[in-house]
């Protein structure tokens, strides 16, 4: 009975390992990365969002004392 027992650990131990390091990561792997492109709505947002950064960080005529 005990041999049983280990025999068949180990081949859930297998099934687990295939499943963990090849399975899991493999569905992760997106099939059509293009659907994931940034729309250009959205790319001109984070344009606009990028330059009033850069205005409201004052580098214009700022204290040159620092």
């Amino acid at each position: 009975m005990a041999k049983i027992l280990g025999y068949f650990l180990i081949i859930i131990n297998a099934v687990m390992a295939i499943y963990v390091f090849y399975l899991r990561p493999l569905s992760e792997i997106d099939p059509m990365p293009e659907k994931n492109e940034i729309y250009p709505d959205r790319l001109k947002i984070i344009k606009d969002a990028e330059f009033k950064e850069i205005d409201a960080s004052g580098l214009g005529d700022g204290d040159s004392s620092i």
